[in-house]
């Protein structure tokens, strides 16, 4: 990406693994939770069921879709100083992006948060995830 071009299915396979196994060896060892918190662009229902296969067992995985139509990415991108993603590499990123729906739903039995950020203050959005994550694990 740092070069302008987009990644592939292949490239990202080894990093979700590894964003996976990292996050629920966070969570293992955080006892007093047993909760870790990643960030990484799952964009598509394939590449979040990856990552759900790949935590290690026992841990619970929740993801927090954050996502804003592409022409409020590229302004958000265009505003970034000395940031390796430009604008150009925005559209390949929409054209992927499937907002989780249906029975990808926490509250349809399914694992994620779509969250909208488009005129929206992260303290909102932190505090909308972390309610819907709490009655998740209750």
């Amino acid at each position: 990406m740092s070069n302008g071009i987009p990644l592939t299915d292949d490239d990202r396979w080894d990093w979700l693994a590894d964003v996976a196994a990292t996050s629920s060896r966070a969570a293992a060892g955080n006892e007093s939770t047993y909760i870790a918190v990643a960030a990484c662009s799952a964009l598509t229902p394939k590449y979040r069921e990856f990552l759900k296969s790949k935590v290690l067992p026992g841990t619970r995985i929740v993801i927090a879709f954050m996502w804003a139509p592409e022409e409020v990415l590229v302004a958000r991108v265009g505003a970034r100083k000395n940031h390796y993603m430009g604008t150009n590499m925005v559209a390949s990123q929409a054209a992927l992006m499937q907002v989780p729906k249906d029975e990808e739903l926490l509250e349809n039995g399914g694992f994620s948060i779509p969250m909208s950020t488009v005129d929206q203050d992260p303290t909102f959005i932190a505090g909308e995830v972390v309610k819907k994550v709490n009655a998740f694990l209750k």
